[in-house]
This record gives structure tokens, C-alpha cells and sequence, in this order.
């Protein structure tokens, strides 16, 4: 089990580990956002979960909860 708190969070609720999700929990804001701000140390943590398969990225119209 990886030890980033929020994600343990999400799954231990039967949450969706979307990226939205854990942005939304971890930064108080939105995944677009983030990528907005000038804060590339959380960008990059998001995008190490996404490439791990920690994360999921939910597309609009997906049936997926977000």
C-alpha cells in the first residue's frame, strides 16, 4: 500500500483515486487548475500517480465516478 495519505484515503472510502478527486482533497483545487498554478513539485507528484496507475484519468462523458 503506497503511503501517500490522500490515496489511501480515497480507496479506504471506496473512492475513485481520479486525478480530480485527489487534487481536490490534496490541493483544494481542481486538476486544471494545478497545472495552471506555478507549483511543478505537486504537477509532478500528480502526473508520478498517473504513470504509476495510482491515480486514473476520468474523461467527460466517461461512466466512471468522479
Amino acid at each position: 500500500m503506497t503511503t501517500d495519505h490522500v490515496l489511501n484515503w480515497l480507496k479506504a472510502n471506496n473512492e475513485a483515486p481520479t486525478v480530480d478527486a485527489y487534487c481536490e482533497l490534496n490541493y483544494s483545487m481542481s486538476w486544471a487548475d494545478l497545472q495552471r498554478s506555478e507549483n511543478a513539485e505537486w504537477v509532478a507528484e500528480v502526473l508520478e500517480l498517473i504513470e504509476s496507475g495510482e491515480l486514473k484519468v476520468v474523461t467527460p462523458g466517461s461512466c466512471l465516478k468522479q
